[in-house]
């Protein structure tokens, strides 16, 4: 990346809203996160990433080039799309372009490629933890060609005016092998053409492509799977459909021994995981087997799988979201019409004043201290929602429940540890989460927490439910993110309290910390490491919104990675507080509390590794 990207981006941005082609909503401006991780290696134990740095180069760059750029965009399916009849009725899907100098995205580029972020819970892709398509992406559209040299795409270019009226490509030309993307300038431009021709599209291009791509291994053979080390498997399902995957997996292997651990796996709670795609990244014959002679498919065939599968799940989805506004379901329509773009003007009758004004006056850090409580070492709370918003909101959420009771739809539930509760992404309420983080939350999270809420580049928002009978508390855990903000919505309940403890990895990991009391309309924030769990509820209804941020770029640090994977996990400076024990996820739980509950059944324990319990002197 040559100097002066902003300024690059910037230009070729204004002329992409100049030709307004129909398939783009909003697209911002380039974006400068204040902290920056170099991508981590296959395995994190093969390399581990520094910690973050400033998002500053010297190097190569002039002084005060940034290292990576943000790009943010929405857009709709376009061309003969499988989503066509209602698009209409939803307001795009969001997409992120990370642009790096370090890395070009796939390595064999010729250009600098950005790194493909759908940065939303709606669109579930098959590789890559759900958020990333990078390589799948770029081979799926031809854009950087694939091993055998294959590549060949129609880029579309901001100066053609050919466009038809539905949105089809204009013709950049076709693509030859020695030139396999656009050029850097428009790069953004073309990226984006294909997100919402090709993948919202036609899959991969062309026709389906028939039967089941051929897979290298079968069940019972004998692999290695990267779970951030290498450690050794055995396949027991091909194409495996769980509960918590969207689209059959290539794999589910069964770890013969436990991760961080140099021990047998335990014949009772065996580990299982699934490898998303039939590559080394994720599994790999041993070596000198026979097996390693076995090849994958070519890269563009299984891309072209990917993508069709990817196409029809969506689609089925989309049909269901689309329709409950078009038919003229909603208690709230303007739940559904937040704007792509961060507004304060859409949000400030639905939250607090306070915040409101603090936001009006740029977020300043010294600022939020006057208007928040805190309640614990990292755990912060404040006014958020109004008690009115709050009721709207209730409202619509069970409303939607209700219609999809009546016409047979299936509402995914939050979790693994949630039995009740739905996903907004997946009720309509998707662009309303984007805007709710984009404007409100992403200030809050950069002024208390540092590198981990610095930039928030993915959300999970989700709302959950607890009432006798129903689920009643949850058990001592970690969250899936990077910083939490948990605000209750009502309804009038006795109980249900939060208990928090230390955060993962450190030495008070399971020492208790703090103990809050949930009020409607106030928001309880705090890192995804920390742990805690929901006492039960002793009469009446708890319901909460829980938006679980993620920061990629943390995920890319030693400061993620370290305690996620064991390889930095302090020891633990004394006896666990039996209140901070999880009987789902700690492995000495009957050393202290005795046999565990039924509902621990199915779940493997993980923590603490041997080499960070306390060990008594």
């Amino acid at each position: 990346m040559a100097p002066g990207l902003i300024g690059a981006l910037e230009q070729e941005l204004r002329a992409l809203q100049e030709a307004s082609p129909d398939w783009l909503v909003w697209v911002s401006e380039p974006v400068t996160p204040p902290f920056y991780t170099p991508p981590t290696h296959g395995s994190a134990a093969d390399a581990l990433p520094p910690e973050m740095q400033p998002n500053i180069q010297t190097g190569d760059c002039e002084d005060g080039a940034a290292v990576e750029v943000l790009l943010r965009a929405t857009v709709l399916p376009a061309g003969e799309s499988v989503y066509r009849p209602s698009r209409e009725c939803y307001p795009g899907i969001r997409v992120q372009l990370a642009f790096s100098t370090h890395s070009a995205y796939p390595a064999v580029a010729p250009v600098h490629l950005p790194r493909v972020t759908i940065r939303t819970n709606f669109v579930h892709h098959a590789n890559l933890d759900n958020r990333h398509p990078d390589s799948a992406f770029y081979l799926g559209i031809g854009c950087a060609g694939s091993a055998d040299g294959e590549a060949a795409h129609r880029g579309w270019r901001v100066g053609d005016k050919a466009a038809s009226g539905d949105g089809a490509a204009c013709d950049g030309g076709a693509v030859t092998p020695d030139k396999a993307c656009p050029e850097p300038a428009g790069t953004a431009s073309a990226v984006l053409w294909h997100v919402a021709h090709t993948l919202f599209g036609a899959g991969a291009g062309g026709e389906r492509p028939t039967g089941t791509p051929e897979l290298r291994f079968s069940v019972g053979d004998k692999v290695e799977a990267n779970v951030g080390r290498w450690v050794p498997a055995t396949v027991v399902a091909i194409w495996d459909e769980g509960e918590a995957t969207l689209l059959p997996q290539p794999y589910r292997l069964q770890l013969d021994s436990e991760p961080g651990v140099s021990g047998p796996a335990d014949d009772v709670h065996p580990v299982e995981v699934w490898a998303p795609d039939d590559t080394d990244v994720f599994v790999r014959a041993p070596k000198g087997s026979d097996l390693a002679a076995r090849t994958s498919l070519p890269s563009r065939e299984r891309a072209a799988h990917v993508w069709w599968d990817l196409a029809d799940a969506t689609a089925t989805r989309w049909a269901v979201i689309a329709s409950y506004p078009r038919d003229g379901h909603p208690l709230t329509p303007d739940l559904f019409l937040a704007p792509p773009a961060p507004s304060l003007d859409y949000w400030a009758p639905k939250i607090s004043p306070d915040i409101a004004a603090w936001l009006r006056s740029g977020g300043p850090a010294a600022g939020l201290s006057e208007l928040i409580t805190e309640e614990g070492p990292n755990i912060f709370s404040f006014e958020l929602f109004s008690p009115e918003f709050c009721g709207v909101l209730l409202a619509e959420i069970e409303r939607f429940e209700s219609v999809a009771a009546k016409r047979g739809w299936t509402i995914r539930r939050p979790n693994s540890m949630n039995a009740y509760g739905a996903i907004l992404n997946e009720i309509g309420l998707e662009s309303f989460a984007d805007s709710l983080q984009d404007t409100v939350l992403a200030a809050v999270a950069q002024a208390l927490f540092g590198p981990q809420g610095a930039t928030l580049t993915h959300h999970h928002t989700f709302m959950v439910s607890y009432e006798p009978g129903h689920d009643l508390g949850l058990d001592m855990h970690t969250d899936d993110s990077d910083v939490t903000f948990n605000v209750c919505l009502g309804k009038e309940f006795t109980g249900a309290g939060l208990q928090f403890c230390g955060v993962l990895g450190d030495p008070d990991h399971r020492q208790a910390s703090a103990r809050y009391q949930h009020k409607v309309g106030r928001c309880v924030v705090h890192l995804g490491a920390q742990r805690h769990g929901a006492d039960d509820i002793e009469s009446g209804m708890r319901r909460n919104l829980i938006i679980w941020n993620t920061n990629e770029a943390w995920r890319r640090s030693l400061g993620f990675v370290g305690p996620q994977f064991q390889l930095t996990y302090a020891r633990e400076q004394g006896l666990p507080d039996e209140v901070c024990l999880s009987y789902t996820h700690d492995k000495d739980w009957e050393a202290y509390r005795g046999p565990r509950p039924e509902s621990a059944r199915g779940h493997r324990p993980w923590c603490p590794p041997d080499k960070a319990r306390f060990v008594p002197q």
